[in-house]
């Protein structure tokens, strides 16, 4: 019979404190509510070719692998779990943070130093049915955060696309009491990022360049909506490069790449930013060849106050250390409507990781619970 999906748990995560150490402990997995997920045990089939000495057709197939992928498509809430994720896709934290006496923290998290030691999780899924006895619980182990793609437009709430990978996968004999075992409580929607809440991305000043606001000076782009990614590349990506004989799962899943984008559309307010692109300058009438980089900052809010303070709102402020701007679609004119230009950026390798960016995170939580403990004044 049909079998709704709400009642199932689309994702829950625990962060690992190594490689070989599963989180099994039902209450230390954080439950995240999603508007779609489609994560779990996949397998590898392959195919014998068509052989000499017998029809034309296909000898048969075989089970080549199965490891755990996939994603899930949520409404990023500011309140708690966001900083474990952060930690699990970064890969690192910054030891100390700073509290108040309204119960406001700040931690940042960033790039570690060290790609052999970036985070390890175990997640799972749980899915429901109408009939006792026919749920299905699935947990993916020595799991990674490959990717968080973010999405804000203008009057919306965000929405984020997360990905994952994981050497294990497997599912439970019974999960029929996940769902409050999993003691966790749902974050509601009362923190979910909106854009209407944040604030114009930021590009910070270049020496000589007026991009908007001024000569060197830091410039609040005008912008209809942006996408902010960030993708890590592991050597078990695709599965089979971490394939060994004598077993049908990957080997391992090194960090082997990172890389944090963006695209918006910045709503024309006067040429001065395309002529810092393209000519970089206002005054020579002719392309130039050097790029135009600069730090590029999202600060990402939610409507709701921090602890018991009256000023300070939930915060996330992601900074990309020295983007190349592009506009690969020029200046768009459109009939009825105004002027619009896509502008784009790729952070740059900075002479330490943890320079390439950052994730500055202003909520509730205290994270003195991750492998990299949290220090707090």
């Amino acid at each position: 019979m049909t079998t709704a999906s709400s009642p199932g748990i689309g994702l829950a995560f625990g962060i690992q404190d190594a490689k070989g150490t599963p989180v099994t402990v039902d209450g230390d997995f954080k439950k995240v509510r999603v508007n779609n997920a489609n994560l779990g045990t996949q397998q590898g089939i392959g195919r014998f070719p068509i052989e000499v000495g017998g029809t034309y057709h296909p000898g048969g197939s075989y089970k080549m692998f199965y490891a755990g992928a996939g994603g899930a498509n949520w409404s990023p809430r500011l309140e708690g779990d966001i900083g474990y994720l952060l930690y699990a896709l970064l890969g690192g934290v910054n030891a100390a943070g700073t509290s108040d006496a309204d119960g406001v923290y700040t931690t940042t998290f960033r790039p570690r130093a060290d790609v052999c030691d970036h985070p390890w999780m175990t997640l799972r899924r749980f899915l429901p049915n109408c009939t006792s006895g026919k749920e299905e619980g699935e947990y993916m182990e020595d799991a990674k955060m490959s990717g968080l793609a973010l999405t804000v437009g203008a009057g919306a709430p965000a929405v984020a696309d997360m990905s994952f990978l994981s050497i294990g996968a497997g599912w439970a004999s019974d999960a029929s009491d996940w769902s409050s075992a999993m003691s966790d409580v749902y974050e509601d929607t009362d923190s979910v990022i909106l854009a209407a809440a944040s604030a114009s991305p930021i590009f910070g000043a270049v020496s000589g360049i007026d991009l908007g606001d001024g000569e060197n000076t830091d410039f609040d782009v005008p912008t209809i909506g942006f996408q902010l990614a960030i993708a890590n590349s592991f050597s078990a990506d695709g599965i089979r490069p971490e394939l060994i004989v004598g077993s049908f799962q990957p080997d391992d899943a090194v960090l082997v790449g990172q890389t944090a984008s963006f695209q918006l559309t910045y709503k024309w307010k006067d040429p001065y930013l395309y002529r810092s692109i393209l000519r970089h300058g206002h005054d020579a009438y002719t392309w130039s060849s050097t790029l135009l980089k600069t730090d590029v900052s999202f600060i990402l809010r939610s409507p709701e106050l921090v602890g018991s303070s009256t000023t300070q709102y939930q915060q996330l402020t992601l900074t990309l250390a020295e983007c190349a701007l592009e506009c690969p679609r020029g200046i768009t004119l459109s009939g009825g409507g105004f002027l619009t230009m896509v502008v784009t950026g790729t952070a740059e390798t900075q002479t330490t990781a943890a320079a390439y960016m950052t994730a500055e995170l202003i909520n509730g939580q205290a994270y003195t619970d991750l492998p990299d403990a949290v220090a707090y004044t």
